[in-house]
């Protein structure tokens, strides 16, 4: 077998093969809704999903520093969920949690909003916005 004549492993020349066609593969886009702008990048090793602001970037889901909020990132396919939940300590039981839903393939943004009462997860709000999608060219 040639890898045994040389140094270079069949996992690095694997991953040597793939890394030029990462940019190929790479999907950027921007999605709005109302006023809230957000940028998905995709690429062979996931999906980032950023908010954009005046300030800057952002992440579209991020847990709060002092631990009172819990956010959960998931990407299926062209869904994109932020799952937060709320407790008042670390260590307690959330008392409500909040669902963010970005879904490219119908450009709509849903939000579901929940409180834990008697037992179980009580919906109390939810909203849908329908969101403009542009791809982002890639930049030389």
């Amino acid at each position: 077998m040639i890898w045994r004549d040389h140094v270079i492993r069949p996992w690095v020349a694997m991953g040597l093969a793939v890394t030029p066609l990462l940019p190929a593969y790479a999907a950027s886009r921007q999605m709005t809704c109302g006023t809230a702008v957000y940028v998905i990048e995709g690429s062979l090793l996931g999906t980032a999903v950023s908010q954009q602001t005046a300030a800057g970037r952002t992440a579209y889901c991020q847990s709060s520093d002092r631990g009172g909020m819990v956010a959960a990132l998931t990407v299926k396919g062209n869904e994109i969920w932020c799952v937060e939940t709320y407790r008042i300590t670390p260590d307690s039981w959330p008392y409500a949690k909040s669902s963010r839903l970005l879904n490219i393939a119908v450009n709509r943004q849903y939000e579901y909003d929940y409180v834990w009462q008697n037992g179980d997860w009580q919906l109390t709000d939810k909203r849908q916005m329908r969101c403009d999608m542009v791809e982002i060219p890639e930049s030389d």
